[in-house]
Order: structure tokens, then sequence, then C-alpha cells
């Protein structure tokens, strides 16, 4: 923009500066703002540790990944500074590739290929397999239902026909 002519130069940047604001639109309020913050801990993390937040002097950024991975993980680098679950790992990390490839920059997780580089995959499916599983609760299958529902019809008492109508 520097060789672009004064008249010319204020009417670019109020254009990229519009272009930023409609990149910022792409995601919810609290999305945008879950990535800012997210990418505040990840420069807090990089200037603790004297790095790079850009990734840019790195031949091989995955191990400064997989170190705030770690640390995000034991909750050292975390917001809550609690340990986290994978898939929040996982969402961090995707934050800070996402972060960079908006600034024009690499996304630093992704190979040649623009697959997450398998480390930093061994490593997040190595949490997801430590971390408990979900507490779901599983629904009871219709057929099953059913058959309750005509068992209790079939009583022809109106105490059983009323268990058959909350079933239903």
């Amino acid at each position: 923009m520097a060789a672009a002519p004064a008249a010319t130069r204020d009417h670019l940047i109020d254009s990229f500066r519009a272009v930023a604001q409609d990149v910022s639109l792409g995601v919810s309020a609290s999305r945008a703002a879950s990535a800012s913050s997210s990418w505040a801990h990840w420069r807090a993390f990089c200037h603790s540790i004297n790095a790079d937040e850009t990734l840019e002097t790195y031949a091989d950024p995955v191990p400064a990944l997989q170190l705030y991975a770690r640390q995000y993980r034991s909750g050292e680098a975390s917001p809550s500074k609690r340990p986290v679950g994978a898939r929040t790992v996982e969402q961090a990390l995707r934050t800070v590739g996402q972060t960079l490839a908006g600034l024009g920059r690499p996304d630093p997780r992704l190979n040649t290929f623009g697959d997450i580089d398998f480390r930093l995959q061994r490593q997040l499916r190595a949490y997801a397999r430590q971390d408990p599983p979900p507490n779901r609760v599983k629904p009871i299958p219709l057929p099953v239902l059913q058959h309750a529902t005509a068992l209790a019809y079939a009583a022809a008492s109106a105490r059983h026909a009323a268990v058959a109508d909350m079933l239903i």
C-alpha cells in the first residue's frame, strides 16, 4: 500500500477494514470472542517460552504445537488452569491454526496434503482415549416400548391402560 497514491491509499485502507469486518461476521459473536480469547492464551504461552507466536521462524512448527497441546491439556496453558478434555485441546489448536491462516500464514497443524499432522493426530487420539466416556442416557428402543404397551393394553385393567398411556 505504500506504493499506492495518497488519494487511493485511504480508500484501500477503508476497503481492507470492511473486508476484515466481513470476515469477522462469518462466525457468531460468541465464537469470535472465544477465538480471540484462545489466541490470547496462545500468545501468553508463546511469551512464556520465548517462542514466535506466528511460528514463522520454525522449519517444523509441530513440536511447539505439541507442547502447547500438552500444557493446555494439563491446565498449565488453559484458561481455567485446570485439566481439560481432548476435544477442548483440539479446539484450541484449531483456533491457533485458523487464526494464523486468517493472517495469511499456512495452518501449522496441517501437512502438505492438508491433513492434520500425524504427530498431532496421534497425540490428540491418546488424549481422547484417556478421557472418560461421555455420560449419555441411551433411549429405550422403540420395539421394547411397543411390546410393553401391547402387553399393558392386553391386561385389560384401568391401571395397566394408564401405564400403557404413559409409555406412549
